[in-house]
């Protein structure tokens, strides 16, 4: 399995897609694959929940973002209502990334 890249359209790799290619770069099991795919990710989860930055160099920075309250209107009866304020996960590529986008 190849992953590729098409200009002006967008690419979606399931997990099973990225596990198999984890496996299959590496001679790995898909089980083993996906416990390291697991643990990477959750690992990642972790560490952004507690307020951490994490940065993965050549690829992005992961980080917390406070989003402001706003009002906005219901979907459904078009009725406004008010969206406190909260706190979002962000994701920001590097430069690197931004190159190829």
């Amino acid at each position: 399995m190849h992953v590729r890249h098409d200009r002006g359209q967008a690419l979606s790799v399931t997990k099973a897609d990225f596990v198999e290619l984890l496996a299959l770069r590496f001679g790995l099991t898909k089980n083993i694959a996906g416990e390291i795919y697991e643990w990477i990710f959750s690992e990642i989860g972790a560490a952004v929940r507690e307020g951490h930055r994490i940065k993965v160099p050549g690829f992005g920075t992961f980080s917390w973002r406070s989003r402001k309250a706003r009002n906005i209107a219901n979907p459904k009866t078009g009725a406004p209502m008010r969206l406190p304020k909260r706190w979002a996960v962000t994701f920001r590529a590097s430069r690197h990334q931004k190159r190829f986008a």
